[in-house]
Parts: structure tokens; C-alpha cells; sequence
């Protein structure tokens, strides 16, 4: 038997929306690589301090593909578990949940704050209690380390990572306005 229908042929949406998903799950898996080769200049690691999982999403976010910003927030870090073995599976289920919120309220703020500059720091420190709730709501989540002290150290370690989001918040817009045909 043969079918003699219509072809189904994903549409040419479709396909522009999974090279969007495909490139920017690409940034997300490369910017947290390629930051881990600089030294840190203290015994924290260097991704807690330059938060390189978080600019896929933003970037997403700040162009108006909020759907792929979603998709890549919940994707980004199984990707790098499985494929370099960092993060461990309880901070990329941490992360995960921080992308999500942080993802949604950028997406959110940037429809009425373009350009801001504050807007991806805002975004973070918004949806960083996300990870407190879930430390304290499981003990022993991260063995071996203390849900308050945890939190107040990753929040002390993210101020670099803060100006590169604010720096991002900034320039992307401007750059990148939504709805810009690529180019």
C-alpha cells in the first residue's frame, strides 16, 4: 500500500524555529566551555562567577524568541552534564529550575524594557531564591553544603556575571532588534 495524500514537510517556521533552538543550545553548551578555560582567581568555580549558562537564554529572551529561551533554559544544562560531566546532576536540576524563572521574567521584562541594562541582572537576582527554595526544602540537596551559605556565596561569586548580563541587556537589542530579519 501506498499512501497518496499530501507530503507532510515541516513547514518553513518550523525549521527557522529548531535553528534557532539548535544555535542557541549551541551557545549555551559553548559559552560555559569555553569560560571554564580561564583560570578563576579564587578557589570558587569560574562558571558561578561568570554565569556563561545564562546568556543563551537572555539572548533568546531579549530578541523575542521566548519559546526558545524556554526551550534551551530547560535543555542547556542536561546538555553539559552529558556531554562534559559538568554540572553534577543536583545543580543541574538547580540550574534548570533558575533558567526557567530567569528565562520567563527576562522574556516578560524585555516586551516593556528594552535596552535596559539592569534588566538581566534583575532577571537572575529575581529568580536566584528559586535555588534557596529548593535547598531548603531538601536537605542534603548539595551534600556537604549549607543551604544559606550556599546561597549568599553563589549571589557574592555572580557580580562579574552580572555586568556581562547587564552588558548583554544592553548591546543585544540594539544590535538585535526583535522581530530584525537575520541576517
Amino acid at each position: 500500500m501506498s499512501y497518496s495524500g499530501p507530503a507532510i514537510r515541516p513547514n518553513l517556521i518550523g525549521r527557522l524555529e529548531v535553528s534557532w533552538i539548535v544555535a542557541f543550545l549551541a551557545l549555551a553548551f559553548l559559552a560555559p566551555y569555553v569560560v571554564h578555560f580561564i583560570p578563576s582567581w579564587d578557589d570558587s568555580p569560574i562558571g558561578a562567577k561568570l554565569l556563561p549558562i545564562f546568556y543563551a537564554p537572555l539572548i533568546a529572551a531579549l530578541t523575542r524568541k521566548a519559546h526558545v529561551s524556554i526551550v534551551v533554559a530547560l535543555m542547556a544544562p542536561w546538555l553539559n552534564h552529558v556531554l562534559i560531566g559538568m554540572p553534577p546532576v543536583p545543580m543541574a536540576f538547580i540550574l534548570t529550575v533558575e533558567l526557567l524563572l530567569f528565562s520567563a521574567i527576562a522574556e516578560r521584562m524585555a516586551r516593556n524594557h528594552k535596552g535596559k541594562a539592569w534588566l538581566g541582572p534583575l532577571s537572575y537576582l529575581l529568580a536566584k531564591p528559586a535555588s534557596l527554595a529548593i535547598l531548603l526544602l531538601v536537605p542534603g540537596f548539595l551534600p556537604g553544603v549549607p543551604s544559606a551559605a550556599q546561597f549568599a556565596q553563589s549571589l557574592m561569586n555572580a557580580w562579574p556575571g552580572l555586568a556581562v548580563l547587564a552588558l548583554l541587556s544592553y548591546y543585544v537589542p540594539r544590535k538585535f532588534p526583535p522581530g530584525a530579519a537575520p541576517a
